[in-house]
Formats: C-alpha cells, sequence, structure tokens
C-alpha cells in the first residue's frame, strides 16, 4: 500500500523524523503511538499526501483511495444529516442522473447504439460502487453512529460539532477506501458508537492507522504498533497490552546495553588519561581515544510523566453515600428518566453510562440538588460531602488566582 524510506522533517532547528522507514500492507491495523508533540498527526497528513517531508521517498500503490478523518472537519450545514452521508456517493448519484436521462432520451424514441452502450456503461458503474445499496448502507451507518431516522432528516447545522465530526466520519466510511487515517476516532462517541466502530474496523478489509488515546479501543482493535521515539519510528507488531510488555523489556535491555557502555568508557578514559603522555604507550592511548570519538552514546527516551491524583481525607460517613427512590425528570413532554431506585455505599465506585443526549449529565444534576426531580426523591448520606466536576467548567475569576 504504502512504502515511505528516509523520511526526514524539521520545525527550524527541532527535528521529528530524521530518518524513518516503514510499510503499511494492505492489512495492516496500526495504532500510530508517541508523546504529545511528537508528530503523529504530521506523520498522518504525509502519508497521506497532505503534507511533505523535508526529505525522503514515498510511494503509494496505484489507484489507492485514501480516508483521512482529522481531529476537525467540516460538514455543509444547510444539508440533513443523511445527505452529508451520502455525499460519499457523489460520483455514482451523478452517473444515476446521467443514467436516468438517458432513459428519458430512450423513451422519446432515441434507440441509437452510442446511447444504448452509454446505458450499459453507467449500469456497470453503478453496480461497481454499489450504488444500488447505498441509501440502505447510509441509514446503517449513520444509525450505528448515533443518528436515529428523525436525526438523519434534520440539518447538520442543527447539531453541535461533536455530532457533526461523527456526520462526517460516517461520510469517511461509506466510501469504502483502501486505506483509513483516522487521528482520534472516538473522541465524540459515545460507548455504544465506540463499539460499533470497533466492531466496523474489525470486519474492515483494507488497512487503517489509527491515533487515540483510549488504550481499550486501541487494544481491540489494533494488531500492531509503531511508536515515534527519539526521532524515529519503533514497530512492534503486537496489540498493545502486549506492546507494553515488549516496550519495559526493550528498555530494560537498552539500560543494560547504556551500563556496559558507560564501564568501556570509563575504562578507556582511565587508559588515554594513565598513558598519552607515555612514550612507549602514546601510540595505544590515541587508538583508544579514536575508539572514544566513535562511540555513539545510546540514550532512552523521556518516559511520559503519568498524572497522579491525591484527594484530601474527608470526615467519615454513614454506611450509603446516596439513594434514590422512584426517582424521575421530565422537560415538559420529554420524559428523560423515570422510577430510578439505586443507592451508592461508602467505598463503592460506579459508572453512569448511556447514549448521548440520554440525560446522564441531567441525573447527576438531579442528584446535586442542581435540578428539582419531577417525581421521587434522593436522599444523601449522613455526613457525605459531595464534589462534582462538569463536562465545561468555567472557574470563577478568583479560582482563576
Amino acid at each position: 500500500m504504502i512504502d515511505a524510506k528516509a523520511l526526514h522533517l524539521a520545525f527550524a532547528d527541532r527535528v521529528l523524523y530524521r530518518s524513518i522507514d516503514l510499510q503499511l500492507g494492505d492489512k495492516d491495523k496500526i495504532c500510530l503511538a508517541g508523546r504529545n508533540g511528537s508528530g503523529k498527526s504530521t506523520l498522518l497528513k504525509i502519508l497521506g499526501g497532505e503534507a511533505k517531508a523535508d526529505s525522503g521517498i514515498i510511494s503509494r500503490s496505484k489507484g489507492l483511495r485514501i480516508g483521512f478523518l482529522h481531529q476537525s472537519m467540516e460538514i455543509a450545514q444547510e444539508k440533513s444529516i443523511y445527505e452529508v452521508g451520502f455525499e460519499a456517493f457523489e460520483e455514482a448519484a451523478s452517473a444515476a442522473k446521467e443514467l436516468e436521462h438517458c432513459q428519458e432520451a430512450l423513451t422519446g424514441g432515441n434507440h441509437s447504439l452510442d446511447l444504448l452502450h452509454r446505458m450499459d456503461s453507467l449500469h456497470d458503474t453503478l453496480l461497481r460502487l454499489d450504488y444500488y445499496s447505498a441509501e440502505s448502507r447510509t441509514r446503517r451507518i449513520l444509525d450505528g453512529l448515533g443518528f436515529d431516522q428523525a436525526a438523519q432528516n434534520r440539518l447538520a447545522g442543527e447539531f453541535s460539532g461533536g455530532w457533526q465530526m461523527r456526520a462526517a466520519l460516517a461520510r469517511l466510511l461509506l466510501q469504502n477506501p483502501d486505506c483509513l487515517f483516522l487521528d482520534e476516532p472516538t473522541n465524540h462517541l459515545d460507548l455504544e458508537s465506540i463499539l460499533w466502530l470497533e466492531s466496523y474496523l474489525a470486519s474492515f478489509s483494507g488497512c487503517f492507522v489509527l491515533i487515540s488515546h483510549d488504550r481499550a479501543f486501541v487494544d481491540r482493535v489494533c494488531r500492531s504498533v509503531w511508536e515515534i521515539v527519539n526521532e524515529d519510528l519503533q514497530t512492534f507488531p503486537l496489540p498493545w497490552a502486549r506492546y507494553e510488555e515488549e516496550k519495559k523489556m526493550r528498555i530494560e535491555q537498552l539500560e543494560k546495553t547504556i551500563a556496559k557502555q558507560r564501564d568501556e568508557r570509563e575504562r578507556l578514559e582511565r587508559f588515554v588519561d594513565r598513558f598519552k603522555a607515555k612514550a612507549s604507550k602514546a601510540s595505544q592511548a590515541k587508538s583508544k581515544q579514536k575508539m572514544l570519538d566513535r562511540m555513539e552514546e545510546i540514550s532512552i527516551a523521556p518516559i511520559a510523566k503519568s498524572i497522579r491524583l491525591q484527594f484530601p481525607e474527608s470526615a467519615p460517613s454513614g454506611k450509603w453515600v446516596l439513594r434514590a427512590s422512584k426517582l424521575g425528570k421530565s422537560f415538559g413532554d420529554l420524559n428523560v428518566f423515570s422510577g430510578a431506585e439505586f443507592e451508592l455505599r461508602a467505598g463503592e465506585r460506579a459508572t453512569l453510562v448511556g447514549v448521548n443526549g440520554g440525560g446522564k449529565t441531567t441525573l447527576l444534576r438531579v442528584l446535586l440538588g442542581e435540578e428539582k426531580p419531577s417525581a421521587g426523591q434522593v436522599e444523601i448520606g449522613y455526613n457525605v460531602k459531595v464534589a462534582y466536576f462538569a463536562q465545561y467548567q468555567v472557574l470563577s475569576e478568583e479560582e482563576k488566582n
């Protein structure tokens, strides 16, 4: 599919890639990893032909069709979500329209061989592009990404940027490219849509390279890991969990090699310092110095620091933290949830899941007392102190200072 040799790229005095070689096969499923700022998105753009390296050679298979999902993409605001997805069939739609005109001409009495041959050619094009199943495929993929029938018929401009990115992803998948480049594809997806995308990629017939911070997602869909380290690309033909084990082993081996090199360097330096001024040993000392000069220093890439959160100790609470009894919430005729019964005990952890727009944030606000329930009640346990980190956290001027 794609073969790259000696890719070099630098911005001013900062080198991103010194001499990268890689090969992307027609069935490869790759996770591109690396520290923030290491050049992951840039490398995808170079491989996809949207950016150029300072030097190096890239070869792509003839006729290779590449689909690229960027972290930010624009779609036509005045079109419906369905129409945005159906843009993937632009060539086929154009052929279908021409075929319709040809059929009208045929009905009008034009029976020329040229017209009949053109109609045959257009029909073959529509079969090749799978046009006759285009509508059902568009509906199915949009549904998988969270757009029900009603949402598909709404204008794209009525949706948030995150939902518009879903529509852009649907359009990309419907193009059925040979090779997918996906830059953070799960950023705007809920759990159900992520699981749907996992299933889609598992059965995808082509190759893909993706960037993602979702380790569980990567481990389930990728077979190999490429990591940008020290201006180079290291390849691991392993899923993410095994890649981390292999990387740890490589670092341990590298540390041993560095220790041996350090010992050898110190031995040579002692010899040179001791005998460089002694005539009988001067030539040997000079030889040892050359060995020192030729010795390339081995280094280990800095390991990204892990974020550690530590919460201050709270006063002991009762055995249960909160209880919800026959809890419900409605906005006019819209029933968000009803009849909710649950409790959370001290020391327990719970995850609240559901589709986007399903009412997760509303439920949290009801539990916090920021929204009044339409039915039922919430009880907060004895001596329980509640904290809330909202999806969009706005700091006051006092907090900023």
